[in-house]
């Protein structure tokens, strides 16, 4: 990576990795006041159980890639230190927190475009120093295009004034890119399991279990933290707002996970002084990611208001499931299973109970065990879906298609709908329905063309079959 300043209003950014190379314009400086943000540094690494309270403050801004292709918008975070040695421990432990999420999304793919490219499972994040330093951030260079001498001579020229104080002191700032990711749009209500989204959350639930595997969890999944990308050769779901990602080792004693989506022995870590002082266990951490998971899955199947209204509230009949006035309905299997049931009655083709009873897997106390993974449970969740079909009921009106036979009208489809890479989910379904359409017009063109032939000589033969009867 290197920074570039050419001017007050404008500050480029280049990374430069094999095979992949952007150019980020940062053209408006950033919105908003500064926002404290405390980070629970570990001071020497490794599994030392001393870890120290840091403060930054940041602000927020985005930045065009100028060279046109690749993520066109990114996202930018800068943090202000209150000194070089604490800019240098937050760069050391943001760094370290970019190498967990980069070894995270390795374990997905072997055959991407380019190391820096999808699938992921975590947005990647790259660290930018802004006092010349360089250093190499796993595949992509970091370095200042001035050397620190040059830049000391002219800092006042080379970056804008958002980015300095007075006297100028670069060396307290930090930049965190990453590509920018829209915010999904949840439904609130899914009267019937939207299970179509459930192949968008394997990439993400396989770096999720690669990442707890490195001791290390996000901490903070809802909702608010799930966006999707959309390239030409992959997409699916990705989890954002990388701040919150913490080792396990040492065990942390500064959480910000966001209420409702506590897992419910975070709750009580919280509450209890004693606990908080010798810092969160590494099985409820772990726990604490496959909760909120769950959780954004059912937000996915059953939908946000659902979810907020019935999983994350106390619900109504309470007795004999548990104590305490704060207790939810995502507290207990059985209660999380009675609600699944309620929201989802079966149908004439469809009995809900093998889905509902893997769906709640997450909901207790199993997933605080190493061997839990989030992977497999999302594999048992498909598995449980074609359980829940009625033999019987399955309609019997059309034949099965020949795939061979419509293999080139497939991926016409395929290829109009990812013509454009887009973030945007409803860009490539609006483009797939037209594709659809086109296809299927085509199609019943052939298919009428073909009986009005066949009907035609049928017709002939029975004419000839009557001549020949007169005649011959």
């Amino acid at each position: 990576m290197t920074v570039v300043g050419t001017g007050e209003r404008q500050l480029v950014v280049h990374l430069n990795a094999p095979g992949w190379r952007a150019e980020l314009e940062v053209a408006q400086p950033p919105t908003g006041t500064w926002r404290r943000v405390d980070f629970d540094v570990p001071l020497n690494g490794g599994r030392n159980p001393h870890r120290e309270p840091l403060t930054a403050e940041v602000r927020y801004t985005t930045a065009e890639n100028r060279l046109g292709d690749g993520w066109e918008k990114w996202f930018v975070k800068v943090y202000r230190c209150r000194s070089f040695g604490e800019a240098e421990a937050l760069r050391r432990y943001l760094g370290q927190q970019a190498s967990y999420i980069r070894g995270a999304n390795s374990a997905l793919s072997t055959d991407r475009v380019s190391p820096v490219d999808p699938p992921w499972s975590v947005v990647p994040v790259h660290i930018v120093r802004c006092d010349g330093g360089q250093e190499i951030v796993g595949p992509v260079q970091t370095e200042l295009a001035a050397s620190p001498s040059a830049m000391a001579s002219r800092i006042m020229t080379a970056l804008p004034s958002w980015l300095t104080d007075s006297p100028p002191a670069p060396e307290r700032y930090l930049l965190a890119v990453s590509p920018f990711m829209d915010d999904l749009h949840w439904e609130e209500h899914q009267g019937w399991p939207a299970t179509e989204h459930l192949q968008d959350f394997t990439a993400m639930a396989a770096g999720l279990d690669a990442l707890h595997q490195q001791d290390t969890v996000h901490c903070d999944i809802k909702p608010a933290n799930v966006c999707r990308y959309n390239t030409h050769h992959v997409s699916g779901y990705v989890l954002i707002d990388t701040d919150s990602v913490t080792p396990v080792y040492p065990p942390p004693r500064s959480l910000r996970p966001t209420k409702p989506y506590h897992y419910k022995a975070i709750t009580d870590w919280f509450e209890n002084p004693q606990l908080r002082h010798l810092g969160v266990d590494a099985a409820i951490l772990r726990a604490h990611d496959r909760f909120g998971f769950a959780v954004v899955v059912l937000t996915a199947l059953a939908g946000k208001g659902w979810v907020d209204r019935v999983l994350l509230r106390a619900p109504e009949q309470l007795t004999g499931y548990h104590s305490g006035a704060d207790w939810r309905t995502a507290d207990d299997r059985r209660l999380v299973i009675a609600a699944l049931r309620a929201h989802w009655p079966d149908r004439p083709d469809r009995q809900w109970q093998p889905l509902i009873q893997t769906l709640a897997e997450p909901f207790g106390p199993e997933i605080e065990l190493d061997s839990w993974s989030s992977a497999a449970w999302i594999q048992r969740v498909l598995r449980a879906e074609s359980a829940c079909v009625i033999e019987e009921a399955k309609p019997k009106l059309f034949p099965t298609a020949d795939p061979v036979a419509y293999a080139a009208d497939l991926e016409g489809i395929r290829t109009t709908a990812l013509a454009v890479p887009s973030i945007r989910p409803e860009l490539m379904r609006g483009r797939g329905y037209g594709a659809i359409e086109q296809t299927a017009n085509d199609v019943a063109l052939r298919a009428a063309f073909v009986r009005a032939a066949g009907s035609a000589a049928a017709v002939a033969i029975v004419i000839f079959i009557l001549l020949y009867s007169v005649f011959g």
